[in-house]
C-alpha cells in the first residue's frame, strides 16, 4: 500500500575504508582490497544494515553519488534515504535518531569515516 504521510528524506556520504572483510566460505574469512569489489560489498551490505535498524519506516535506499579523491584515491559514497511510516506522519527528530543510529552502525560494523 502507498502511504499518505509525507516522507522525509535524508543523504549520508561517508569514506569507505580500504579494505573489507568478506565471507569466501561458511568457515573462511578473507580480505577483499579490490576498490571496486570493497565499493559493491559496501553497498549490499549497507543495504541490508539501513533495513535491519529503520525496520519498516524505510521506504528507499538509494547509491545517488560515488567519489573518489583524485590526490588519495578514496572512494566515497552518497545514499539518500527516504522514511516513511505508513500509519502516521514522522517527526525530523524522530528521524533524525534512526538516521543516526545507521550512520554509527556503519561506522561500527564496516570501518567508514562519515564524511
Amino acid at each position: 500500500p502507498v502511504s499518505v504521510f509525507p516522507p522525509c528524506t535524508l543523504d549520508l556520504s561517508f569514506w569507505l575504508p580500504n579494505s573489507l572483510p568478506i565471507k569466501a566460505t561458511a568457515s573462511e574469512t578473507s580480505t577483499t582490497t579490490s576498490q571496486e569489489d570493497v565499493s559493491k560489498s559496501m553497498e549490499r551490505d549497507f543495504y541490508d544494515l539501513v533495513r535491519s535498524v529503520a525496520g519498516d519506516i524505510i521506504e528507499q535506499v538509494r547509491l545517488v553519488d560515488k567519489f573518489t579523491d583524485p590526490r588519495t584515491a578514496r572512494q566515497s559514497h552518497c545514499y539518500r534515504l527516504v522514511y516513511r511510516d505508513q500509519h502516521r506522519t514522522l517527526t525530523t527528530n524522530e528521524v533524525r535518531v534512526i538516521h543516526d543510529r545507521i550512520a554509527n552502525q556503519a561506522v561500527e560494523q564496516f570501518g567508514v569515516q562519515i564524511r
